[in-house]
């Protein structure tokens, strides 16, 4: 019996200092951003989708944007990484450049279908951008799901199996 009190003390701060313990507990804070974002959960609804969206974009998190975007409108030349790229070569100054996505409201909401508004704002561009450099950062199109918006700034919310995801 004596053995196995200090051998269970062992195992439990080993199993702590290894990641045994859970990420979180109630009433601490999440880790990381991506669990801080809401989850888009089956039976979440359009409102979580919009709001998971909206925080992976903020993030500029590529791969989690990636899994709330229907399949055929993703494309990695798409992504803030490859769009803060070919920005940058315009001046490298837009290496920079930021995107600040906000959820605002869900709107018509159907069993499969809704329409959500999002907040778009662009941060890190420079007051004295050559006019060239301006120019192609007009015409550049902008990274999934900023690409997705309609002139309004909102986003097709469709129901595909049991997960809400954006659409055009």
């Amino acid at each position: 019996m004596t053995l196995r009190v200090p051998l269970a003390a062992v195992v439990v701060l080993l199993l702590a200092a290894c990641g045994g313990a859970p990420e979180t507990t109630p009433g601490s804070t999440p880790r990381n951003t991506q669990e801080a974002a809401p989850k888009n959960t089956p039976g979440s609804g359009p409102e979580a989708a919009l709001k998971a969206l909206a925080a992976a974009a903020d993030a500029q998190d590529d791969e989690a944007v990636r899994k709330l975007v229907c399949p055929e409108r993703w494309s990695e030349s798409r992504t803030f990484a490859a769009k803060k790229a070919e920005a940058a070569q315009l001046d490298p100054r837009l290496a920079d450049i930021r995107y600040r996505i906000t959820a605002k409201e869900v709107r018509d909401p159907t069993d499969t279908a809704a329409t959500g508004l999002l907040d778009v704002e662009v941060e890190g561009v420079p007051d004295d951008l050559p006019p060239a450099a301006q120019s192609g950062l007009d015409a550049m199109e902008a990274p999934i799901p900023v690409a997705l918006l309609g002139p309004d700034q909102t986003i097709k919310l469709v129901k595909q199996g049991d997960a809400w995801v954006a659409c055009r």
